[in-house]
């Protein structure tokens, strides 16, 4: 699979509005699991993957576009600790694939339905 380097935010309002459904969706997600009294693997990998999801809209929807190793190297900078870099560019497909299609090559995701 290849490394999709750059993200654009398509200037429609209805993909605007629907990234921004999907950032409210993956910070509620991450609340719901901040909230969890018992940790586990699992769990901390879903709070991962919502992290980079969620990140990745908000900072599309910041800028309009991203490029996705730059701001790979700016999560690495924050945390100062190892990255799921498979994690990441998973996020970075879907978030991708949102942009493009509203969802349709996600597998097991919410979507979003242009109408």
């Amino acid at each position: 699979m290849e490394t999709i380097q750059r993200i654009i935010l398509p200037e429609d309002e209805t993909t605007r509005r629907g990234l921004e459904s999907k950032l409210a969706e993956y910070l509620a997600i991450m609340d719901e699991l901040t909230a969890q009294p018992i940790r586990t693997p699992e769990l901390g990998r879903v709070f991962a993957d919502a992290g980079c999801r969620a990140l990745i809209a908000q900072k599309l929807l910041l800028n309009g576009e991203i490029d996705t190793a730059q701001l790979l190297q700016e999560i690495k900078r924050r945390h100062g600790g190892p990255v799921d870099e498979s994690l990441y560019y998973e996020a970075v497909r879907v978030i991708d694939d949102y942009c493009r299609t509203g969802g349709r090559n996600v597998g097991n995701g919410t979507n979003f339905i242009f109408h």
